[in-house]
């Protein structure tokens, strides 16, 4: 991957050898972010890449760079061209947009007592605002940028007021970690297209069907065991469960601990499950959800 897009990697041999395959599969070694309180962090992998599992968001970053460089393309744009567009994906977007803002749900921090209020800081909406107004000064829509137009729009967006951001360096900004583009974090979208994304995965027919060979390689075991996570079989960057006539397979994500989310697809009885809350206790609503919804006790619904 290095040859195509150097990144901030440490003088390691082993950092040389990452490919586009050992980043699908999360077997690069790399960490999942860098600190975000140095600098001067580099990445530097762990293990040899492809001996092992171990979940990377910044790999992921990486790669969208990678093929933003190659295609010309910004995120948005190129999974919108490949997928969004073909497989009537309507209500997905690879970045905060200004124009379906008010229909997006904000975070709460809920209590042990159950009781929530919302999150004092809603970074999407508070950095999305300031790179809209960029945006429109430059006459480029955010829909076309790529990582690096976000990073220059970082350097002309107005001054944050917000006392968790206001003092926050630009270095610190441009992280990938920060970035509201991002193949690894930044998905907004609906419970129905994400049901319909695993849908295709699922069921592989329409417009926007994935090869049968790629369709294998993604709900195949990749490797064996995760060294960070639960127990559990890993295929291309989805996690998988075997069961009698088939195999389920499953993505989480837990984001600024406020939004859980979590999608199932179950190849045996071809039937999934997409449950997505805004709340800091979300994923113990959705351990109690999917076994009530689906009375299948899953290993799990949300880590």
């Amino acid at each position: 991957v290095e040859t195509y897009r150097p990144h901030d990697l440490a003088d390691h041999p082993w950092n040389d050898a990452i490919t586009v395959r050992h980043v699908l599969t999360h077997q690069t070694g790399l960490p999942n972010w860098r600190s975000a309180d140095d600098e001067t962090a580099l990445l530097e992998a762990a293990f040899e890449p492809g001996t092992a599992h171990a979940y990377s968001g910044e790999a992921f970053h990486w790669l969208q760079q990678v093929c933003e460089t190659k295609t010309g393309l910004g995120l948005h744009a190129l999974t919108d061209k490949y997928l969004f567009t073909p497989a009537d994906l309507t209500d997905m977007s690879m970045l905060w947009l200004a124009d379906r803002a008010h229909r997006e749900v904000h975070g709460h921090v809920v209590n042990d007592n159950g009781e929530a209020r919302l999150a004092d800081l809603q970074f999407a909406h508070e950095q999305g605002q300031r790179l809209d107004e960029v945006a429109n000064r430059w006459g480029r829509p955010m829909r076309t940028w790529s990582f690096d137009d976000e990073k220059a729009a970082h350097a002309e967006m107005r001054p944050h007021t917000h006392p968790r951001l206001a003092d926050r360096p630009l270095w610190r900004t441009n992280r990938p970690g920060s970035s509201l583009l991002s193949s690894a974090s930044s998905l907004r979208t609906t419970p129905t297209d994400y049901a319909r994304f695993i849908a295709l995965v699922m069921n592989n027919t329409g417009p926007a069907a994935i090869s049968d060979v790629l369709r294998n390689e993604m709900i195949s075991i990749q490797t064996p065991v995760s060294k960070d996570g639960p127990n559990r079989p890993v295929g291309m960057s989805w996690a998988l469960e075997l069961v009698e006539g088939g195999v389920a397979f499953d993505h989480w994500g837990f984001n600024a601990g406020q939004h859980i989310s979590s999608g199932l697809g179950d190849t045996s009885i071809r039937k999934g499950l997409v449950m997505m809350t805004n709340g800091s206790q979300g994923n113990r609503f959705m351990d109690e959800i999917g076994l009530a919804l689906t009375g299948a006790p899953y290993q799990s619904y949300v880590v």
